[in-house]
């Protein structure tokens, strides 16, 4: 019996190396699907959608349990939702929680498309919408906005927030704070570039807005017009062939820390993530206004952040993140059912051009590897590398015994 169990676990294991073998990983070409959820709000070291469509086709079943604790902004769980699975997203970043509960409101609610219609014709029709308005709860009313703003800018999204407050649902008011936020990123004034004749102007990088380098003149920026735009765009995703889930998929969102998971023993069938990579992004400091808006309290989250860029020169930060990663990989295992796989997508800096086999070797104390590590050149750069750099990724799957 134990020889014939034996047998068979090494013929699907074979079976799905094969399937894994077969795809070119660096998937030439491919880029976010235009008129999908996941065009709709920008993240900083996003990975395109086709790497976790591939693993969660290969390595689960339709109805099965997906998990990614470092949901970010929440690309495996919309590609497990879209695909019959009930997907389950966590991330210690408000951020990352906010975008990947409004994607999956849009693939779980397509009824939403009138409370969104509405909104737009009230924000689109309204005089005073660019009149100085307080928000709820202290939203918008950051001291620290009026730095990176024009005062009828910063006054416009006030405005446009009072309007948001009122929506009719919960999932539509996820959809349209996500969409502010977005629009926040993109009503700031521009930065000039540095050492260049005439002192041209282009927008702000995340890393700008991250290491707080401030607007040296405030710009106005018309954030109505900005926040209507993205709206549009996401009546056109709703209508879009390709937010169209299969029957049976589902998403639960929350907000938790990868080292301390809320969720029950054996409980998920596959683990599909991609943990921070060591020294090359804030993901906190990244979404810096955001913060601002809703004050939330961004000084304690950077410090609890894993990886953080702004660390990457501090005495054994490198020892602390192996830690943090060892600790999440222990609860990937105790939340992952015996025989359900777990892939992991990890990169390298050239700071720490060695962290990607320490995180995969940190795994294996846990998990059994099964197929890679497969090396794939990443579709864009997780961090603005002026010098240039030959980054990798690797992509590894393990399974539980």
């Amino acid at each position: 019996m134990a020889s014939a169990l034996v047998n068979t676990t090494a013929k699907e294991e074979a079976a799905i190396k094969s399937k894994l073998d077969a795809v070119d990983w660096n998937f030439p070409g491919a880029t976010t699907i235009p008129n999908s959820v996941h065009s709709l709000h920008w993240f900083p070291g996003n990975f395109i959608p086709q790497i976790p469509s591939f693993l969660v086709q290969t390595l689960s079943r339709a109805g099965q349990v997906v998990l990614d604790p470092f949901c970010g902004s929440g690309t495996t769980g919309a590609e497990a939702f879209m695909l019959g699975r009930s997907a389950v997203l966590s991330d210690f970043s408000p951020m990352a929680v906010l975008i990947s509960k409004a994607k999956c409101s849009m693939l779980a609610s397509p009824e939403i498309e009138a409370a969104l219609r509405t909104v737009g014709e009230v924000i689109g029709t309204r005089l005073d919408v660019g009149v100085d308005h307080a928000g709820t709860l202290g939203q918008g009313e950051a001291a620290e906005l009026s730095h990176w703003y024009h005062p009828d800018t910063l006054s416009q999204l006030r405005g446009i927030w009072r309007i948001i407050e009122g929506a009719d649902g919960p999932a539509a008011s996820e959809v349209l704070q996500m969409l502010f936020s977005d629009t926040l990123f993109g009503s700031i004034s521009p930065s000039p570039i540095s050492g260049r004749p005439g002192r041209k102007h282009r927008r702000h990088h995340w890393g700008w807005v991250a290491d707080n380098v401030r607007p040296k003149s405030l710009a106005w920026r018309d954030a109505r017009l900005a926040f209507l735009q993205r709206l549009s765009h996401a009546l056109d995703v709703l209508r879009s062939a390709q937010t169209r889930p299969v029957s049976g998929g589902s998403a639960m969102v929350c907000r938790s820390d990868s080292r301390s998971l809320p969720f029950y023993d054996n409980a998920v069938d596959l683990v599909v993530t991609s943990p921070p990579y060591i020294g090359m992004i804030d993901y906190t400091r990244a979404n810096r206004l955001t913060y601002l808006w809703h004050q939330w309290p961004l000084g304690t989250d950077k410090v609890n952040e894993i990886g953080a860029r702004y660390r990457r020169d501090r005495l054994r930060e490198y020892e602390s993140y192996l830690a943090a990663i060892e600790t999440s990989a222990g609860e990937f295992s105790r939340v992952l059912r015996t025989g359900g796989y777990c892939a992991i997508v990890i990169g390298s800096s050239r700071k720490f051009q060695e962290a990607p086999e320490s995180v995969l070797k940190a795994v294996t104390r846990f998990l059994r590897p099964v197929w890679g590590p497969v090396t794939r050149r990443p579709t864009r750069r997780r961090v603005s590398d002026r010098l240039g750099s030959d980054s990798q990724e690797y992509l590894c799957v393990f399974r539980k015994d």
